[in-house]
């Protein structure tokens, strides 16, 4: 899962931070994935996330800041 519908999903759910929103996934991930692709899909999120230079602390508004 890419970074940005991480934080789509997130901002559905009234999360304001991007480790709320990995953490949403990760803790929905048996409901949003299949078993077999949940890893992989975890460690396309936290690598996107990595390379997005933002801490886990970030607001979602000053990732689609930076976006831009």
């Amino acid at each position: 899962m890419k970074l940005d519908k991480a934080i789509e999903l997130g901002k559905a759910c009234g999360l304001s931070t991007i480790g709320e929103c990995i953490a949403n996934v990760d803790y929905h991930a048996m409901n949003i994935f299949k078993y077999e692709e949940i890893n992989t899909e975890i460690n396309e999120l936290l690598a996107d996330f990595r390379n997005s230079g933002l801490s886990q602390d970030s607001g979602i508004k000053e990732y689609e800041v930076n976006k831009l």
